[in-house]
């Protein structure tokens, strides 16, 4: 019977060493998967992050392209007009100016008679 008792007394610490170990294998599984979760959280805030930054520069890029365009379109129309002043103020010049400059087009491009 001495067998048996320290047998089972042998038994006790080794199964209390197992209970141990699968108590602190489900803690590291436990700590792993909130490790886990707080890093999915942490690359989510990442990319939400980056995506905001790059929606913020794309509508700031747009707003500046518009307003370039906008100051184009004036410096344009202004041109226009003044042109068109210039032409109503002359327009016997303005009429040569226009021959003389399709005329040096044609010779520059090779434009030919058609005899």
């Amino acid at each position: 019977m001495a067998e048996q008792t320290t047998g089972t007394k042998q038994g006790d610490p080794i199964r209390d060493e197992l209970n141990a170990l699968r108590e602190d294998l489900a803690k590291v599984r436990e700590d792993l998967s909130a490790v886990t979760e707080a890093i999915k959280g942490v690359a989510s805030e990442k990319a939400q992050s980056g995506r905001e930054r790059v929606e913020e520069e794309t509508h700031r890029v747009w707003e500046e392209a518009v307003e370039k365009l906008d100051e184009v379109l004036g410096r344009g129309r202004v041109a226009a007009a003044n042109v068109e002043q210039q032409v109503a103020q002359h327009p016997g010049t303005s009429l040569l100016t226009a021959f003389g400059i399709g005329f040096l087009l044609a010779k520059v491009l090779g434009v030919r008679a058609n005899h």
